[in-house]
């Protein structure tokens, strides 16, 4: 029979999941039932993005509650949408990525597509500040970088690249793709942000993950401890099956080719999950926010991941 402090670690780990409300909530369709990617500045102060839009918007988390606020303009003046997947936060500033790739039902180039965007933040309030600072280096970096460069521009349906993570550590990004995919895994490519935002030389790195068989990157997040959390989903999956198609948490040390499963996350039919931020790491675990592209309002939950 476990000890007392075992059976409360064990119940910690298995505790189920908690529902998160947005209230109120997200007014427009299209951004309310296609959220990408949220992280936070600082406990509750947070920056979420839904990809047919052109803007992301900031939002509190107080308890079970998502309190939506001001939106942040990203494209300014541009036209098109962003197709925004991701956002992390580091060093004072969000970061935030398009897909880098064509329109999944046309096979369309866009160029507001293929954006990388920087948000400093006030130090006081962890809001962002000022304008959004925009790169699109990162094309020119993908149609350099094997075995990634023969996949641009092409359709998901045909292991197109398709960027859906990003996590950002020392100033690096490691962006993080659903497609395309290889027998070996799915690819992290880390590229530094002087080479984004400042002109340097690019020198990328490029990594597999093996997350099974027909799986790509829907998510990462950096760790405070170091390496950073996989959220994995289906490469394909855009077909409005009802049928719930798996996504897993793994943990990757940033560095190898392994990585380590640390649980599934639960979902309803019809929503995929998209978005994963830590919200707190201890010796024991993660605390997660979870949020889906599908259902209205993402169905958020607050997910305990065990290491």
């Amino acid at each position: 029979m476990p000890s007392p402090i075992l059976a409360a670690l064990l119940i910690l780990a298995a505790a189920p999941p908690l529902a998160v409300a947005i209230s109120p909530p997200l007014k427009d369709e299209k951004e309310a039932t296609n959220i990408s990617g949220a992280a936070c500045a600082r406990p509750g102060v947070c920056l979420m993005v839904s990809d047919e839009k052109r803007y992301a918007r900031e939002f509190s988390l107080v308890g079970g509650k998502i309190i939506p606020g001001d939106k942040l303009d990203l494209l300014g003046g541009g036209e098109g949408e962003t197709d925004a997947e991701a956002v992390a936060y580091a060093d004072g500033a969000y970061y935030l990525t398009g897909s880098h790739g064509v329109t999944k039902k046309t096979a369309e180039h866009q160029d507001s597509r293929y954006w990388v965007y920087r948000a400093k933040v006030d130090p006081q309030t962890g809001r962002p500040t000022g304008k959004v600072k925009t790169s699109g280096a990162l094309l020119a970096i993908l149609k350099a970088t094997p075995p990634l460069k023969a996949h641009v521009d092409q359709p998901l349906q045909k292991n197109g690249v398709n960027i859906e993570g990003l996590a950002v550590r020392d100033h690096q990004l490691y962006f993080g793709f659903r497609g395309p995919i290889s027998s070996a895994g799915a690819y992290v490519m880390k590229v530094s942000e002087a080479a984004l935002f400042d002109g340097a030389p690019a020198a990328p790195v490029v990594s597999v993950l093996p997350l099974g068989a027909g799986q790509g990157i829907r998510d990462l997040a950096a760790l405070a401890a170091g390496g950073s959390l996989v959220l994995s989903g289906p490469q394909a999956g855009d077909d409005g099956s009802a049928t719930p198609t798996r996504a897993q948490v793994f943990f990757w040390d940033g560095i190898s080719g392994t990585v380590r499963a640390l649980a599934d996350v639960p979902h309803g039919a019809g929503a995929k999950p998209e978005s994963l931020t830590v919200l707190g790491e201890d010796a024991r675990g993660y605390d997660l926010l979870i949020m889906c592209d599908g259902p209205a309002g993402g169905a958020p939950i607050r997910l305990r991941v065990p290491r």
